[in-house]
């Protein structure tokens, strides 16, 4: 299992994750009649983290919570279990339009089967503006919000009561934070594809001159770019990891890609999609 979740954060989107097969254990009491009584056991509960860990949801019995049918028969030891379902991404339940089990041709598996209606999403509004912390090792932040303050106090100098005023100054400071994060990222967007764009070229330029005399100062540009380049992914790391809202970060704990995909999952959990 922990292959398994090393895979999915490593390689998967975690906001669309659709995993299914024979999973060689029931997750309920209700999956199995007959053979040995049923028990909790430690695979069972490592399948659970993983639902837990993903927001992972056993699709066929959250659409029948109470049906008692199987995908599994052994005549030898009179049981009937379900071994085989689908765990889905959370956000996609409302898209399921059917989640059943169909008698198959295998001597002892019966099939799986699962169907999506997918809708038109609604277009999503901005979020809940959060102050990112990350903007205070910023110089020029910094002296824009201390402008901001001297601007204000002067504008806002009439204003007499303490409460209202540090309500005026918030309004103002954050006005002035989101103005300035929104071109502050745009600017960094134009310059990472114009540092990618360059890579390209100089990449096709190495290849085709590795044995010129002449090729060290393209090999010392292209490692600059590159250098540059990845203090670009690094510092978007670190917004993501703030804006995913873990409790805690340790130092090469998580891959980058796994905060990513927590950013998207919070953000999938705010959206109400079915009532």
């Amino acid at each position: 299992m922990q292959e398994l979740n090393n895979c999915l954060i490593d390689k998967s989107e975690l906001t669309s994750l659709i995993i299914g097969g024979d999973w060689n254990c029931t997750l309920s009491k209700k999956d199995k009649i007959g053979g040995a009584p049923w028990k909790l056991s430690s695979y069972r509960n490592l399948i659970l983290t993983t639902m837990e860990m993903f927001d992972l949801v056993d699709i066929q019995r959250m659409r029948h919570p109470k049906l008692r049918k199987f995908t599994y028969e052994s005549k030898s030891l009179k049981l009937k279990s379900r071994i085989d379902f689908f765990l889905i991404a959370k956000n996609l339940s409302g898209d399921v339009k059917n989640s059943e089990i169909y008698h198959a041709i295998a001597p002892d598996h019966d099939a799986i089967y699962i169907s999506f209606s997918w809708s038109n999403k609604s277009p999503r509004g901005p979020g809940l503006w959060k102050f990112n912390n990350t903007l205070l090792n910023d110089i020029q932040y910094v002296s824009t919000v201390r402008d901001t303050y001297a601007q204000a106090c002067s504008y806002y100098s009439h204003v007499s009561d303490k409460r209202l005023f540090w309500e005026l100054m918030k309004m103002e400071i954050r006005s002035v934070t989101i103005s300035f994060s929104k071109c502050k990222a745009k600017r960094i967007s134009n310059r990472e594809q114009e540092l990618r764009r360059r890579i390209d070229q100089l990449d096709v330029i190495i290849c085709e001159n590795f044995s010129s005399p002449y090729i060290d100062g393209v090999l010392r540009e292209y490692d600059g770019l590159k250098t540059e380049l990845k203090s670009i992914y690094e510092e978007k790391g670190k917004q993501t990891m703030f804006r995913a809202k873990c409790r805690w970060i340790e130092n090469g704990e998580r891959p980058t890609k796994y905060f990513f995909n927590l950013e998207k999952s919070n953000y999938n959990k705010k959206t109400i999609s079915e009532l």
